[in-house]
């Protein structure tokens, strides 16, 4: 008796009340049962606190200071601190992509240099589309993308002709890729009757196109080309010829066909005409009109 001391263990440890063990010396055994021996022993599970204290008359641990989370890189974002894991510095990058806008520091393993933060498709070695944006950030524009072939199609009749081509995204306004069909206009004036001009064109026309003077005359001779359906020949749409008079075919059946008195006249020329039509009736015969006509052709 007298011994131990219900309160204390007698070193400046506090044990719990009534919880000692006398070692039948006076004073108590000289280990607590609780409570804190040094600052070492401190901890309360909270990684965002720097350093705790022991309180030696209480027991407890008094809470450090907040840990500042900075690790000077600008790639991540700086003062985010979880008790259960400590600092952690997450990648800024608003579109999502896996870089930063940032340059990262040497020995960091995120990726940084996005040139356009706010589009998922823009960083460095992405795909480079060709949309005008600099999507791989290497500071060019649309250099590795596949663009379109585009030929001149100024009067606008879906055909375009085979020269001076330009390379785009898309082909703007009065250029054409290669058609499916591989056809290629013969002729691209739209100020000269160039919109009939085009393969498979099946009317025929009187006048010419494509003024253009022949090659070696002194003075410019101009010549016109009729060939509207661009197969490289001119086929004339009226060849009957000879014609001096229209004979009935018999009964009201009709008449002998029409055509030029003499010989047909080259194309876009006129000469006499002779148009034969039946009659009508009982007794048949036919009805001579002679005018001149100017030879159609495509």
């Amino acid at each position: 008796t007298g011994y131990c001391v219900p309160e204390g263990c007698g070193d400046g440890r506090v044990g719990e009340a009534g919880q000692e063990e006398c070692d039948g010396t006076p004073g108590c055994r000289p280990d607590c049962t609780i409570g804190c021996v040094s600052d070492a022993q401190c901890s309360d599970g909270d990684a965002c606190n720097g350093s705790e204290d022991c309180e030696r008359t209480t027991g407890e641990c008094t809470p450090g200071p907040v840990l500042p989370c900075v690790d000077g890189d600008a790639c991540t974002r700086d003062g985010e601190c979880s008790p259960s894991t400590g600092c952690t510095f997450a990648l800024i990058d608003a579109d999502r992509d896996g870089y930063a806008p940032g340059s990262c520091s040497a020995s960091s393993l995120l990726k940084g240099g996005d040139c356009n933060d706010n589009d998922p498709t823009v960083f460095p070695g992405g795909t480079e589309y060709c949309d005008a944006i600099d999507n791989d950030c290497d500071g060019m524009t649309d250099e590795s993308a596949v663009q379109a072939t585009c030929y001149p199609d100024a009067d606008g009749d879906g055909f375009p002709i085979e020269q001076a081509p330009l390379t785009a995204c898309s082909c703007p306004k009065g250029t054409l890729p290669v058609r499916d069909d591989g056809q290629w206009d013969c002729w691209d004036d739209a100020a000269d009757a160039g919109r009939d001009v085009f393969p498979g064109q099946t009317l025929s026309f009187a006048s010419g196109y494509n003024a253009r003077c022949a090659a070696g005359t002194m003075p410019c001779k101009v010549i016109k080309s009729y060939d509207y359906d661009c197969n490289g020949q001119e086929q004339p749409l009226y060849t009957e010829q000879n014609r001096t008079a229209c004979g009935a075919l018999g009964g009201t059946l009709g008449c002998t066909p029409s055509g030029y008195k003499g010989a047909a006249p080259a194309c876009g020329e006129a000469a006499p005409y002779l148009t034969c039509r039946p009659n009508g009736g009982l007794l048949g015969g036919c009805a001579e009109l002679t005018n001149d006509l100017a030879q159609s052709c495509r």
